[in-house]
């Protein structure tokens, strides 16, 4: 099914009327979007440049190969206010083609009967707000599942302490990322998908995988050489994604 044509001249054909009632009424409805959020570009040719640069093109190429994939009787007609926020949304992350894939997810399958009760309009507001490395950290944690966030913590004599790194994966295969890692982590706390267990008690991290890598053996380096902390420890509370999250990940990531 030939969902979306190549961008013509006019944004006012962006999007193929096709016979089929439900795919008609979807390519009515996204062009009308993208028109509203992008169509003053078109009528430029430098602009139109821009345009393309920023991956609109892309955009379009992934919504025509997803939507063209799904049943036809799964089609259906998407949410207006997700549609529409979820195209205001993508402008300033068009240029970013991880960002891109999960905002054409997020299209595509709202025009799905199986997945239209799962997404809510904000999750293009989440996803505006994510950097690429907060996509792939998100992407870590789908794939690993892993268990539990570690922190590694400087102690001094006087009772101070200082978290070196805040949050960390403790199998995460590049530790020299950790301050990144951290950061990812906490953005993607402070955006209601990954959380600390209800129950989650603080306690010693024993064998630590990170504990091994170079990095932590720099840092330690570093600790003893400057001699403002006597010892440090790494420590471990259980991980979870929220109810919030669940939806967003099946909403939003392969």
């Amino acid at each position: 099914m030939n969902f979306i044509k190549k961008i013509p001249k006019s944004i006012d054909n962006a999007i193929q009327n096709i016979t089929d009632e439900p795919t008609q009424s979807i390519g009515t409805l996204i062009k009308d979007a993208i028109y509203l959020r992008f169509g003053h570009i078109s009528y430029d040719a430098k602009k139109r440049r821009l345009f393309e640069k920023y991956g609109l093109l892309e955009l379009e190429k992934l919504l025509e190969s997803r939507i063209s994939e799904k049943p036809l009787e799964k089609l259906v007609t998407p949410d207006y206010q997700t549609i529409t926020l979820a195209f205001d949304n993508l402008a300033p992350c068009i240029n970013s083609e991880d960002l891109r894939v999960l905002f054409a997810n997020l299209i595509s399958r709202s025009c799905n009967s199986d997945y239209k009760n799962l997404i809510h309009p904000s999750f293009s507001e989440i996803l505006r707000q994510m950097s690429p490395f907060d996509a792939k950290i998100l992407k870590f944690y789908v794939d690993n599942q892993p268990k539990q966030f570690i922190t590694y913590t400087y102690h001094s004599e006087s009772g101070y302490s200082f978290n070196r790194i805040h949050y960390m994966f403790d199998t995460y295969p590049n530790p020299d990322e950790s301050e990144y890692v951290s950061i990812a982590i906490s953005s993607l706390m402070r955006l209601g998908i990954l959380a600390i267990h209800d129950d989650a008690l603080v306690h010693p991290m024993k064998n630590s995988q990170f504990a091994q890598s170079s990095f932590y053996k720099q840092c330690e380096l570093q600790r003893i050489k400057e001699g403002k902390y006597q010892n440090s420890n790494i420590s471990a509370q259980i991980s979870t994604i929220t109810p919030f999250g669940q939806s967003f990940i099946l909403s939003c990531f392969d």
